[in-house]
Order: C-alpha cells, then sequence, then structure tokens
C-alpha cells in the first residue's frame, strides 16, 4: 500500500483509538469493494421483491443484495422499484428525514440517490429543487430522476453561490459534498491524491465555502444535513465545529444513530468499511436557530388538483401517447417539461430544468422516457403493452419486437411500466434510450416462494 495511504491509517488509529487489529481491518476493506445495496422506492414494499436481502440497521428502505446476478440486472430495477446505492449513503436519508409537505433541496445531487429518496418521501404539497452543478453529471441524475417517477422537482445546474435568491427558501436542505473521496479507493474510483493533506485542506476550504452559502437557503428553524464520503476529520468534524462558530446553528443529535456516533463530535455520525458493510460516510443534522413564523413561510403554491382541463401533450402533437393534465409546463430549446401543478412560485425559473414529457429530434417531438415512467395521477398512457420475461428481456437490451399494435404504447412488465415502444408495419420499435437499456439483464426475474 501506498506511503502516504499508510501514513493517513496510522493517523485514523491514532485519532479514532483502534487496535492494531482495528487498523488491519480497515486497511483490508479499504482495498475490498463493499457489498452491493439497495434503497426501496416509488412505495415498493419489501414483501413485494423476489430477492434475498437483508436489512440495513440505519435506514428502513435500505437493504444488502444477496442473490447471485447483479441488482442492476433486473426487471424490477428497469421498473424504478429501487435504486442501487452503497449501504453508506443512505446515512444523509435517514438524518434528512423529509415530512410529506416540506420544500426542500439537494445541491450536490448527482448520480441521484439522495435526490430520488426525498422525492419518495414527499406529498401532494412537498416540492424539491435537484442541482448539480457538475454538467457531466446531469444524465445520470436525469436518468434516476425518469426511473423515480415523481413530478414534484425542478432541476438545475449552478454554483451554489448563484442560488443567493433562494434565501430562506427550504425547509430542508441536503449538502453531500464534493470531497476528497476516500471511501471511493476500493472501488478505483478514487487515487492515492486522496489521501495527501493537500488535497484534504483544498476539499475542507471548499466545503466550509459551500456549507456557509448553502446554509443561507435554509429558514429559520429548518435544517441542512451535511455529508461526504471521507474518512479526514478536517473535511468533517473540523469543517462542522468551524461552521458552528457563527453561533446561528446548532447539531441536532438522533437518537437512533447512537451507535455509530463520532468520538470527535457529538450527534455526528461515522460509517466505517471494516465495521458496517459500506463504503464508509460521515452525516451530521444541523437546524438553524430562530423561532419559526406561524403558518408557512414560502409563497403559496397552486393547490393540488387545480390544473387545468386539457392535454399538454396535444400542442406537441403527441396526443396519441395518452393524456396528461398539467397547468405547470415549460419548454427548453430540445424539451418540453411539467411538474405537477404546485411548484413553489420562487422555483418557477424558465431557465430550469425539471420532469420531463417530450424531447426534439430535428422538426420532431417525442415522447421522454420520463413520461412512460411517470407517477403522476393526471398522466393516463392511451396503450400499454404487456410484455412476458422473455418479450421483456429483448426490450431491455433494446432489440426490436415483433408485431405490436400501432403507434405509441408503455411497454410494461407485470403491471410496471418500462419504456416506449413504436408499433408501424408489423414491427415493434424499441424507443428506450442506450443508457436506460440493461445488456446483462437476467433471462427470468425469480419468483416469490
Amino acid at each position: 500500500m501506498d506511503a502516504v495511504i499508510e501514513a493517513a491509517i496510522d493517523r485514523y488509529r491514532h485519532l479514532f483509538g483502534w487496535s492494531a487489529s482495528e487498523r488491519e481491518a480497515f486497511a483490508h476493506h479499504l482495498n475490498t469493494p463493499a457489498p452491493p445495496a439497495i434503497r426501496l422506492q416509488r412505495k415498493t414494499l419489501r414483501e413485494q421483491l423476489p430477492f434475498h436481502l437483508q436489512p440495513v440497521p440505519w435506514h428502513t428502505d435500505a437493504f444488502w443484495w444477496r442473490e447471485p446476478f447483479r441488482p442492476g440486472a433486473t426487471r424490477h430495477f428497469a421498473a424504478g422499484d429501487y435504486y442501487i446505492q452503497d449501504a453508506g449513503s443512505t446515512l444523509a436519508i435517514s438524518l434528512l428525514d423529509i415530512a410529506d409537505n416540506e420544500i426542500v433541496a439537494d445541491l450536490c445531487a448527482a448520480p441521484g440517490g439522495k435526490a430520488t429518496a426525498i422525492l419518495d418521501r414527499l406529498g401532494p404539497d412537498g416540492f424539491l429543487l435537484v442541482n448539480e452543478p457538475i454538467r457531466k453529471r446531469v444524465g445520470a441524475l436525469q436518468l434516476n430522476l425518469a426511473r423515480q417517477g415523481s413530478p414534484r422537482f425542478v432541476l438545475t445546474g449552478t454554483d451554489i453561490s448563484k442560488l443567493a435568491t433562494l434565501a430562506g427558501a427550504f425547509d430542508a436542505l441536503l449538502l453531500d459534498v464534493p470531497c476528497s473521496g476516500q471511501s471511493l479507493w476500493a472501488r478505483q474510483r478514487q487515487t492515492t491524491t486522496a489521501f495527501h493533506p493537500s488535497t484534504i485542506h483544498l476539499c475542507a476550504a471548499r466545503q466550509a465555502r459551500i456549507l456557509r452559502e448553502a446554509a443561507r437557503l435554509v429558514r429559520p428553524g429548518g435544517r441542512l444535513v451535511y455529508s461526504t464520503c471521507t474518512f479526514a476529520p478536517e473535511e468533517n468534524e473540523d469543517c462542522i465545529i468551524a461552521f458552528l462558530t457563527n453561533g446561528h446553528w446548532e447539531i441536532e443529535p438522533q437518537r437512533h444513530l447512537e451507535p455509530w456516533q463520532s468520538p470527535l463530535l457529538p450527534g455526528s455520525y461515522r460509517l466505517w468499511p471494516h465495521r458496517d458493510r459500506c463504503a464508509g460516510a460521515f452525516a451530521v443534522r444541523l437546524r438553524r436557530k430562530a423561532v419559526p413564523s406561524t403558518g408557512r413561510h414560502h409563497s403559496p403554491a397552486t393547490p393540488a388538483g387545480c390544473a387545468g382541463g386539457g392535454n399538454v401533450l396535444e400542442p406537441l402533437g403527441l396526443a396519441s401517447c395518452g393524456l396528461l393534465v398539467s397547468s405547470d409546463v415549460w419548454e427548453s430549446r430540445d424539451a418540453v417539461f411539467a411538474t405537477c401543478s404546485n411548484r413553489p412560485p420562487i422555483l418557477e425559473k424558465t431557465s430550469w430544468r425539471g420532469p420531463e414529457i417530450a424531447h426534439r429530434r430535428g422538426r420532431s417531438w417525442f415522447p421522454s422516457h420520463a413520461l412512460a415512467l411517470r407517477d403522476d395521477p393526471r398522466w393516463t398512457p392511451y396503450q400499454t403493452l404487456e410484455l412476458d420475461d422473455a418479450q421483456s428481456a429483448r426490450y431491455l437490451r433494446g432489440e426490436e419486437l415483433g408485431a405490436v399494435p400501432d403507434g405509441w404504447s408503455v411497454a410494461c412488465w407485470h403491471g410496471k411500466s418500462l419504456g416506449w415502444i413504436k408499433g408501424s408495419r408489423n414491427r415493434g420499435k424499441n424507443r428506450l434510450p442506450k443508457t436506460a437499456r440493461l445488456a446483462h439483464v437476467i433471462d427470468t426475474e425469480p419468483s416469490k416462494t
């Protein structure tokens, strides 16, 4: 092992009081990828999935995967029944503890594990701002948002410093800050430089700036969860201790997470690869001091159920795809978006993206993948096509199917939407995006026994 990493491990042993055997266990697991885990979404229940799973103790919807095939090779995954993520990344979600009527922000959202978990908890009056400032990461984020299905979000990609107009807008904010990423070493997604003191110093300075700017967006009495995927105290406990000197925030401990409390800062929590069967994580929940004002702090939104009565797909020439009712529709150069008709006015920025319903190629509009998987009572596809295991496997690999009904259909498996298929002249043209295809989908799904 590199001398820089060995020095970091020895430092952690001293800081956290490890024995020699625990030091060696950490070093071993640092080089060993953590077991795969999933988090249930779209209101999926554990009993509905025919897989061998083991509960993750710090999050009720998270489970370790115990099957011989990969979790990304199933139809349940393609339909959005679960999201694949390291078990450690669910720690921050547990701390955020979303209420269904809250206005929430996820400011460093890609690839979408935490944003989709927030959307799963929001009800008819809740809404999410999804922000990802790194453009090359937005594609994966959009696909994961599509699989989750909720239309209760807007999506932007900007530096947090440019969101000043949203000061005090949010009940809750998740800040999974860019960090040195030391826990990613085992998956070969990080280099030795992640453990170098100069890298840690630069990351800590950036995190302090981001935290200060993000904190301004939380309303008085609101909360912020700060999280990282690194082990360095400078990026974790030290950053929070320095931030709290402003006197406007306090740590809010969570009793159910006491087994994972950090010895360096009470009320903050750590997960370790050698103890917790995950890559590793740090998270803490902060509460902004001040007595909340009576009533909701944000401007009233359009009440649920008050959308207009027209089909918003009709002006796009896509009325044959289905019926979508929404009074909150806007267009960019190459796409059209529609939320669930109760977007908070402060989030009505036409330059932002959102739940995509159509995209343009040349002069023609096509229904978006997100529309096929949309979980919205105001959306009804006009035609669905139920596929068996063999047909759905071919579809998810991106293959064409045989004769199918003419026109647009949502391809389904056991009633679960998978994507679009276009029937024409005895051919079923596959409209599943390349990024959504599963090259190694299992031929037959296991059944519940």
